[in-house]
Protein backbone atom coordinates (compact mmCIF):
# COMPACT_ATOMS: atom_id res chain seq x y z
CA UNK A 1 0.00 0.00 0.00
CA UNK A 2 1.33 3.59 -0.72
CA UNK A 3 1.14 6.11 2.14
CA UNK A 4 -1.66 7.94 0.99
CA UNK A 5 -4.24 4.95 1.25
CA UNK A 6 -2.53 3.74 4.67
CA UNK A 7 -4.95 6.35 6.69
CA UNK A 8 -8.34 5.68 4.37
CA UNK A 9 -11.06 4.64 5.96
CA UNK A 10 -13.46 2.20 4.63
CA UNK A 11 -15.20 4.92 3.46
CA UNK A 12 -12.83 7.33 2.15
CA UNK A 13 -11.80 4.43 -0.17
CA UNK A 14 -15.38 3.79 -1.36
CA UNK A 15 -15.83 7.64 -1.99
CA UNK A 16 -12.54 7.39 -3.74
CA UNK A 17 -13.62 4.52 -5.71
CA UNK A 18 -17.00 6.33 -6.80
CA UNK A 19 -15.17 9.50 -7.59
CA UNK A 20 -12.98 7.25 -10.33
CA UNK A 21 -15.46 5.65 -11.72
CA UNK A 22 -18.00 9.11 -11.78
CA UNK A 23 -14.65 10.34 -14.38
CA UNK A 24 -14.67 7.30 -16.07
CA UNK A 25 -18.26 7.45 -16.96
CA UNK A 26 -17.63 11.28 -17.67
CA UNK A 27 -14.71 10.30 -19.90
CA UNK A 28 -16.56 7.59 -21.58
CA UNK A 29 -19.74 9.92 -22.17
CA UNK A 30 -18.15 12.74 -23.51
CA UNK A 31 -16.37 10.65 -26.32
CA UNK A 32 -19.86 9.23 -26.96
CA UNK A 33 -20.93 12.58 -27.53
CA UNK A 34 -18.10 13.78 -29.78
CA UNK A 35 -18.47 10.51 -32.36
CA UNK A 36 -22.17 10.87 -32.24
CA UNK A 37 -21.77 14.90 -33.09
CA UNK A 38 -19.13 14.00 -35.89
CA UNK A 39 -21.18 11.41 -37.66
CA UNK A 40 -23.71 13.78 -37.74
CA UNK A 41 -22.02 16.51 -39.51
CA UNK A 42 -20.89 13.52 -42.01
CA UNK A 43 -24.12 12.26 -42.63
CA UNK A 44 -25.74 15.98 -42.76
CA UNK A 45 -23.55 16.72 -46.00
CA UNK A 46 -25.33 16.60 -49.03
CA UNK A 47 -23.23 13.91 -50.35
CA UNK A 48 -22.18 11.51 -47.49
CA UNK A 49 -19.32 9.52 -47.95
CA UNK A 50 -20.95 5.79 -47.22
CA UNK A 51 -17.25 4.99 -46.02
CA UNK A 52 -16.69 7.58 -43.78
CA UNK A 53 -20.15 7.10 -42.33
CA UNK A 54 -19.56 3.20 -42.01
CA UNK A 55 -16.22 4.41 -40.01
CA UNK A 56 -17.84 7.04 -37.89
CA UNK A 57 -20.60 4.14 -36.92
CA UNK A 58 -18.25 1.83 -35.56
CA UNK A 59 -16.44 4.81 -34.06
CA UNK A 60 -20.15 5.66 -32.18
CA UNK A 61 -21.24 2.26 -31.35
CA UNK A 62 -17.75 1.72 -29.61
CA UNK A 63 -17.60 4.30 -27.43
CA UNK A 64 -21.53 3.91 -26.74
CA UNK A 65 -20.30 0.30 -25.30
CA UNK A 66 -17.55 2.00 -23.22
CA UNK A 67 -20.67 4.48 -22.05
CA UNK A 68 -22.65 1.79 -21.26
CA UNK A 69 -20.34 -0.64 -19.56
CA UNK A 70 -19.05 2.78 -17.66
CA UNK A 71 -22.18 3.20 -16.41
CA UNK A 72 -22.62 -0.78 -15.39
CA UNK A 73 -19.40 -0.57 -12.97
Amino acid sequence: MNDKEDGDTPQEAHQENLVELKVKKSRCKAAFTRAHNKMEDILSDDTPNKDLAKESLDKVEEAMDMAVQSVQD
